[in-house]
């Protein structure tokens, strides 16, 4: 009578720990993935090459967006579409929740100070509604602000020549700075974003 007493108290407690462990041991698998990504993405996500970005402090819904598209080839790659295609959705939340809950470090790069103020301007008059805030939020979108400037670089032309989708109001919107700016427009933008350390 008594052994199986202790015998309930025991599987009472067991079952406590691991339903308390259940989250902990959930953070150290997701912890675990995230490593794999530290190569090019940087310690928790902070990038430390100037053709990655950093995934520290990444919208978790455009993290997992992001994967999946790599994973069926809707957005180009060198490497990320085969890494993309060895993990589940399930993965991809999992490391999602783990890096929005790191906070970028900005790349310490250098600016030029003198086009700064220009790309500020036209950062807040072309880019803001998507990307607020200087570019440091936004809704569904990535963090523009403290990233390298080469990915930077990489990635509008990516969408310049059509090999990454664009939204038909984003794209006017481009345009525009084309227009009134041309070449210039992005390249100060690009130092205002850089300015932001």
């Amino acid at each position: 009578m008594k052994l199986g007493k202790i015998s309930a108290l025991a599987a009472t407690g067991v079952l406590g720990a691991l339903l308390f462990s259940a989250p902990a041991m959930a953070n150290d698998a997701a912890a675990m993935m995230a490593e794999t990504c530290a190569g090019c993405h940087g310690t928790d996500g902070t990038s430390m090459g100037p053709v990655t970005p950093s995934i520290a402090g990444a919208d978790q819904e455009y993290f997992v967006t992001v994967m999946k598209d790599y994973a069926s080839g809707a957005r180009p790659s060198t490497v990320m579409g085969r890494i993309a295609k060895g993990y589940t959705e399930d993965d991809y939340k999992a490391m999602a929740t783990y890096f929005a809950d790191r906070k970028m470090g900005p790349a310490k790069q250098a600016f030029d100070v003198a086009m700064v103020a220009k790309g500020k301007d036209l950062q807040a008059r072309f880019c803001e509604k998507c990307h607020e805030k200087g570019g440091t939020t936004g809704e569904l979108i990535p963090k523009v602000a403290g990233q390298w400037t080469p990915y930077l670089e990489q990635s509008m032309q990516d969408f310049k020549s059509g090999a990454r989708e664009m939204e038909r109001r984003k794209k006017a919107k481009m345009e525009e700075l084309a227009a009134e700016a041309g070449e210039d427009g992005y390249k100060a933008i690009f130092h205002y974003l850089a300015s932001q350390q």
